[in-house]
């Protein structure tokens, strides 16, 4: 007796599609999974931890997703082999599969509005609108995962396939919002520079290409369940969205240093969230008069090892100025007026002394150091527009100023406008938005008198950060922006308050902690979002009289008991070092003239961070322009 031959269906576009789907998706998982490796070797350092946490945790996510793909096609094409009425039982584990990929796919949009959130300056109606096309996404998937748990044949979830399509519908619309939104920013953030530009282009086409991908394979997906809802040949598709997804989370996140141009000048890139310094510093010779000329790019040394102790750059509030201006003579009644204390401590001409500046091993990032120069920026962006808008000409005319002097701040207060832009587009999702301000100018003349301050210490800021600039083009293109920014500071100086253009034959660099004691004054709080700098601020020091002269002995205040202290003086590249008494007391050199910045530091020998007890403080002396004045 023969037994009668079973008939197998072709099994093309059922286990084939499973098994085609498995070998994708662990293709995928297998880039991922290198791109995690690839992400915390380069920014473990830098990137904030629940940034490292959300990326680990979509992983796991994505590898959860992985070993129930792999458990699904293992119990069909192995379990089950030769068990054709297996395909009418439903498996569970392509329930959880659902919910997975939804997930993953909610977290990374969100990262992605996140992104959208920085660019658009904290835009909560955009962003809202976008996390409501996430949750439309992710609401019809945890419904679909509720009902289908109770089903037992895969022909049922044909009634309720729509919730499915909901999901793919809305994840594919949301992709694509993501991704024009960020192209619109990213076009915005064109600097006019034909290099740059370039750059930008290609950005938005690799913006483009990671961010509609998942879209992409959702769609395809959505088709196939409507043509051939009885195959599973839009499973194959679905089961790669939440691999898409996480790659195209990493690869963003890694390229922040990439996709570069193919151009022989060395540091010609651009980024997604952390781009090269060189980036938007390099340009052509011919371009140069074009580069906005007053960003205040800070140094970049850190001193990681400081015992003091200071606040962690977080752009909290301060209840001290360290600054008092005391400016040309006839300006020093102004500058007390409005209580802004800019107190520089000057250097006496023809002291020995080379300053030097102690490079700690653990220099910050690149990302860190434009966002740095972006917290400046910001500051000095808003000093300006807020003055332009609450002096009109006449007001200036009042102050007894030229006519002409309010549009020449206009242009200043312009450029500070593009280097925020510039900033802002170098740093893509990793930008800083601008904090809460407080200037205590209270007319225009007190307006440029603190300007003259500002300018001069954004001139000093990106003196100390020469050194830590590799790229030679990047520090050419610096040096472009400083040499303009200096110009600022001496037209301010001399055209406006009637005072030198200059302090000496050299200018005095500052380092970051240094510059953030002086800048700090002036902010008042901080979006919380802001990433936290490796920067410090130094406690207060004051001096009395406020306007001291050469020669004359001073009453130092400051938070701090010990003996054996020194008052250092910087001018210029020369370092001076003044006992301190046990009451606080200095006298002062004699001949000292222009700006002067001044520490208190715990000993004779070196000025570094590690060493400053207190300060800076500005101390601005008069700078005679007589021919036998050395």
């Amino acid at each position: 007796m023969s037994t009668a031959a079973v008939t197998i269906p072709a099994l093309d576009n059922t286990y084939g599609c499973l098994f085609l789907g498995t070998t994708f998706t662990m293709a995928l998982w297998g880039a991922g999974t290198l791109q995690l490796y690839v992400y915390y070797d380069r920014y473990w350092g830098s990137d904030m931890w629940w940034l490292k946490l959300f990326v680990f945790v979509v992983w796991v996510l994505d590898t959860v997703h992985q070993a129930f793909i792999i458990h699904c096609t293992y119990t069909d094409l192995v379990t089950n082999f030769a068990d054709i009425e297996s395909l009418e039982k439903l498996d569970t584990t392509i329930i959880n599969i659902v919910i997975l990929t939804a997930l993953t796919s909610a977290l990374v949009q969100t990262l992605f509005i996140l992104r959208i959130w920085r660019l658009s300056k904290r835009n909560w109606i955009l962003t809202g609108i976008i996390s409501v096309l996430v949750a439309g996404g992710i609401v019809p998937s945890i419904l679909y995962f509720a009902k289908a748990r109770h089903l037992m044949f895969t022909v049922q979830l044909l009634s309720i396939i729509y919730l499915e399509r909901a999901f793919t519908v809305v994840a594919a619309f949301t992709d694509v919002t993501i991704t024009v939104v960020l192209v619109y920013f990213l076009q915005t953030s064109r600097t006019g520079f034909k290099k740059t530009n370039t750059l930008v282009s290609r950005l938005i086409v690799y913006t483009i290409n990671t961010g509609l991908i998942p879209g992409l394979s959702s769609v395809t997906s959505m088709i196939f369940g409507f043509v051939l809802p009885d195959s599973y040949i839009y499973i194959l598709f679905y089961f790669l969205i939440s691999q898409l997804y996480m790659n195209s989370m990493l690869a963003s996140l890694n390229s922040r240093q990439s996709p570069r141009m193919d151009d022989s000048r060395p540091g010609m890139s651009i980024a997604l969230t952390e781009t090269d310094f060189s980036t938007h510093l390099t340009q052509t010779s011919a371009n140069l008069h074009s580069i906005p000329s007053d960003a205040h790019v800070v140094d970049i040394k850190v001193d990681t090892t400081v015992e003091h102790d200071r606040d962690k750059y977080r752009c909290s509030p301060r209840n001290t100025l360290p600054f008092i201006s005391l400016l040309h003579p006839t300006m020093k009644s102004t500058a007390l007026a409005v209580s802004f204390a800019l107190l520089t401590a000057s250097a006496v001409h023809g002291f020995p002394l080379v300053r030097s500046v102690k490079r700690d091993s653990s220099d910050p990032t690149t990302t860190q150091i434009l966002q740095y120069a972006l917290t400046l920026e910001h500051l000095e962006n808003s000093f300006y527009s807020g003055a332009l808008a609450k002096f009109d000409e006449a007001a200036f005319e009042m102050d007894g100023f030229e006519s002409w002097v309010r549009g020449r701040v206009a242009q200043i207060g312009q450029h500070e406008s593009e280097h925020v832009q510039f900033l802002t587009g170098a740093l893509g999702a990793d930008t800083v938005a601008a904090c809460d301000y407080s200037f205590p100018y209270t007319d225009p003349k007190s307006f440029l008198a603190l300007s003259q301050v500002l300018e001069g210490v954004g001139t000093s800021a990106y003196l100390g950060a020469a050194q830590f600039l590799p790229d030679p083009s990047v520090l050419t293109a610096a040096g472009s922006i400083l040499s303009t920014e200096a110009r600022h500071d001496a037209w301010i100086s001399s055209a406006v308050n009637k005072a030198a253009p200059w302090s000496g034959s050299f200018d005095t660099p500052l380092d970051q902690n240094q510059v953030f004691t002086l800048a700090s004054s002036f902010i008042t709080a901080c979006p919380a979002a802001n990433p936290a700098l490796p920067f410090t601020a130094f406690p207060a020091l004051s001096v009395d009289p406020a306007s001291p002269e050469p020669g004359s002995s001073v009453q130092l205040s400051y938070n701090d008991s010990s003996d054996a202290r020194f008052l250092t003086l910087f001018s210029g590249l020369n370092t001076t070092f003044l006992p301190i008494s046990n009451d606080k007391k200095v006298t002062l050199p004699g001949g000292l003239q222009g700006t002067v910045y001044a520490i208190v530091s715990s000993n004779d020998k070196n000025a570094t961070d590690n060493s400053t007890i207190a300060g800076p403080i500005i101390l601005n002396f008069p700078f005679s322009s007589s021919a036998s004045n050395p």
